[in-house]
């Protein structure tokens, strides 16, 4: 719904932010309404005008570009269950053929595990809280040498924001140890068992006061950094602000290996 002010008079429009584009009977949406966190509306129109190359262009990609590449979703090491990622791998759906894979069989079978992950172009490890064996970054560091790609989802540091709401308010975290430190220290990363506190977040909602008289407040909240990205850089052009949440700290290594930031 937009406010509309034309001869001096205002009025709100009702819009439907979506085109439906058709090849070979098969139809897909593309939105054509780009969201930005904090925008007002003519930033919002602005915003969607910009984006709405890239959307076309994007859905008439998925019609004439059938998937062919595969991404394996890492289980096994306690990572997030298929309900808190399960947005994120519908997204991923639309692009790329998924399926979960475990490292479970590598105690007895390293062989096979090792040319069933190489079947996967890509694998993907969402938070996982259970340190990783050594048989396990083996088959891991064998996947990237022969030129599989991975994102790691890590968080260094064990704490929750539901840990807080309790009488005192508070809570300690400590590090997590994934067993991980040499693995990425080999490729010239290292993630810092730290918390990132920013001026530049996103607010929490806390109820105040007591009883009936009980109100929500927006207070500012340094450990919830509201990241932007490089817009000269196509993976992160014309992304929007990505919330995190106790985000960490990574440092990259001198090395001969290449990296981006």
């Amino acid at each position: 719904q937009l406010s509309v002010t034309e001869s001096g008079k205002a009025s709100q429009a009702i819009i439907f932010p979506w085109a439906l584009a058709s090849f070979n009977e098969q139809t897909v949406a593309i939105p054509l309404v780009k969201n930005k966190i904090g925008a007002n509306q003519q930033e919002l129109v602005s915003n969607s005008v910009q984006h709405l190359e890239y959307a076309f262009a994007d859905g008439f990609s998925k019609l004439v570009n059938p998937k062919r590449k595969k991404i394996a979703i890492l289980k096994g090491n306690n990572q997030l269950n298929d309900a808190n990622i399960a947005s994120f791998i519908k997204k991923l759906k639309d692009y790329y053929y998924i399926a979960p894979f475990t490292l479970d069989s590598v105690a007895t079978n390293a062989q096979k595990t090792g040319d069933d992950l190489n079947t996967f172009d890509l694998i993907i490890s969402a938070k996982p809280t259970e340190a990783f064996t050594e048989e396990e970054k083996l088959i891991l560091d064998q996947f990237t040498m022969n030129g599989g790609k991975s994102l790691w989802l890590i968080d260094a540091v064990a704490i929750e924001k539901d840990s807080l709401y309790n009488d005192a308010g508070k809570n300690y975290a400590v590090a997590r140890d994934l067993n991980l430190t040499d693995f990425f220290f080999k490729y010239g990363v290292r993630i810092n068992p730290s918390i990132i506190a920013d001026l530049y977040s996103a607010p929490i909602m806390l109820a105040t006061g007591n009883d009936n008289d009980t109100r929500l407040m927006r207070l500012k909240w340094p450990y919830a950094p509201l990241a932007s990205g490089n817009p000269n850089h196509p993976i992160t052009n014309n992304l929007n602000l990505v919330k995190f949440d106790f985000a960490n700290q990574i440092d990259t290594l001198k090395n001969n290996i290449e990296k981006t930031i």
